[in-house]
Formats: structure tokens, sequence, C-alpha cells
């Protein structure tokens, strides 16, 4: 069963396949099975990133993108506000210019982060992007480049 009949599967209420696909491993040799993390997200900048100081030196940036859900069953499901990071300069570079409702595409991997806190330990999931491109300013009809 391909993409579009499991996608056609859905629409019609039914239940996914348990098996999307039979291919040979993707990433690895036959056999083998290599975890895979990789993550690409479109949606609307919630606000101008932010510039965190590190404690070695260097700086993180920090933004959220509001990314809708096409078939969702309610207005609480409508979207997700993920957390997103870059600790790479170059890629940091394209996102000083972002602005709150850009359109924003971010190619990375998914992290969970743990520290202490005075309460005991705390995590967060957040998206580190290797990637980053503005799809289309706020406000205009247009793809601009990040």
């Amino acid at each position: 069963m391909d993409r579009i009949e499991i996608e056609e599967t859905r629409r019609q209420g039914g239940d996914p396949p348990d098996v999307v696909s039979t291919d040979s491993a993707p990433h690895g040799t036959a056999g083998a099975v290599t975890h895979v993390n990789e993550i690409v997200l479109v949606g609307r900048l919630s606000g101008v990133p932010e510039w965190k100081s590190l404690p070695g030196g260097g700086q993180v940036a920090v933004w959220r993108l509001i990314v809708e859900h096409r078939d969702a069953r309610s207005p609480q499901d409508a979207i997700d506000t993920i957390r997103c990071v870059t600790y790479d300069p170059s890629v940091q570079e394209g996102v000083r210019d972002w602005r709150h409702g850009d359109v924003i595409e971010v190619r990375g991997s998914l992290r969970h982060r743990f520290w202490r806190g005075p309460n005991g330990p705390r995590g967060l999931y957040e998206v580190e992007a290797v990637i980053v491109l503005r799809r289309q300013g706020a406000g205009s009809g247009s793809a601009a480049p990040a």
C-alpha cells in the first residue's frame, strides 16, 4: 500500500495499515536497521528569534514555529508550537533578519534536553536546525531568501 492509498484510507475513516513500506532498509545494508532522526517543518514564526549566550562562549538562536494541522479534529488540535534552536553560526546568520509571521522551513533533528532545576530534573523537546530557509516574508506573497 503506497502513501496515497494510506491517505485515502485515512480520509475514508479507516485505520492505516501497520506496515507502511516493505522496502529493504533505506539507510543501511539489507536486513540492518539504521536509526534516523530527521525533521522537516514548515510554519509561521511566532515571534522574533531570541539570542542566548552559552557558558562556554558563543550563542544559541531560539525561535518557535506555529505549524498547522491539515485535518485537525478540533480547534485545540489545529496547531503545534515547536521550539527550534541552532548553535551553528552560519545557520544563525540566516535567522537574524526573520520577523514575526515569516513562513520558515527548518530541517534538523529532534533533541530531548535534560537539566537539573531547583525543583528537580527538567527536560524539553526541541528541533536542532541544520538548514533554515525563509520561504515567505510576513505579509508578502512570494518567497524571500533567508
